[in-house]
């Protein structure tokens, strides 16, 4: 079982944290912890996930496309870089607003 997120800081590598920001390095399948070499290596996966779902379409189940289906999409396409409590096509864990309390996008009108 995924373990249970507390905070946005928990998708990152704690040491990667930027105090400032709290913005980091996300969790990963190849435990990269540097971005620059993390965005290149997770563009070598993506751009071969894509070019198969362009040949081999994920249908949506009953003809709707709906957020299963988009998470279906989205698990095919991170299912290699993509790690941590978190993984591919899942569901947040907790609020990812990082400067405010928790948020369901409804004040937004979302």
């Amino acid at each position: 079982m995924a373990a249970k997120m507390r905070d946005w800081t928990d998708y990152f590598y704690p040491e990667t944290i930027d105090p400032r920001t709290r913005q980091g390095v996300l969790r990963n399948n190849f435990g990269e912890r540097n971005p620059e070499q993390l965005r290149r290596k997770e563009e070598v996966f993506t751009v071969a996930r894509l070019d198969e779902l362009g040949q081999y379409p994920i249908e949506p189940a009953g003809g709707r496309f709906d957020f299963e289906h988009m998470k279906a999409i989205h698990r095919h396409i991170f299912q290699g870089p993509i790690t941590g409590p978190q993984g591919a096509g899942e569901s947040p864990r907790t609020h990812r607003n990082r400067d405010a309390g928790p948020s369901t996008g409804q004040e937004r009108g979302l």
